[in-house]
């Protein structure tokens, strides 16, 4: 998720520094409770802008193929720790997903690879970062 406030760096510009910042603050507040209430798995903030990674879009995407009258069906073939850089680790992982566009079809299987890195953050592994590798 990418939120952006309209407007803002015009607002600013017209505002006094403290009620700029209590607003950030603000924002940042009420973002950080809506952000822990979904369980956003990372969520960066800069200026005015909100940054959220959720893992609820792998449920999103079900839903979507559900609804589409597809099935699919995933399996995880290996994965392996290839390293660790201070509280982060980073696993290789090799899937397969057989996706079936219509009864009448025939199941199609992908093979893919991701890089995933978990990082400890107080005592919990987070998801620090995904990425599919061709």
């Amino acid at each position: 998720m990418f939120m952006d406030v309209r407007g803002f760096t015009a607002w600013s510009e017209t505002q006094s520094p403290e009620t700029v910042a209590a607003f950030v603050n603000d924002l940042y507040q009420g973002a950080e409770e809506i952000l822990h209430l979904h369980h956003a798995l990372k969520y960066k903030f800069t200026g005015d802008e909100v940054m959220a990674l959720f893992a609820q879009s792998a449920d999103a995407y079900t839903t979507f193929v559900r609804a589409a009258g597809t099935t699919s069906d995933g399996r995880v073939q290996g994965a392996g720790l290839t390293g660790r850089r201070g509280p982060e680790a980073e696993v290789l992982v090799f899937a397969t997903v057989d996706l079936v566009a219509s009864p009448q079809a025939a199941a199609r299987s992908t093979d893919f690879r991701l890089r995933v890195v978990v990082a400890d953050e107080a005592g919990v592994f987070k998801l620090a970062k995904v990425q599919y590798l061709p």
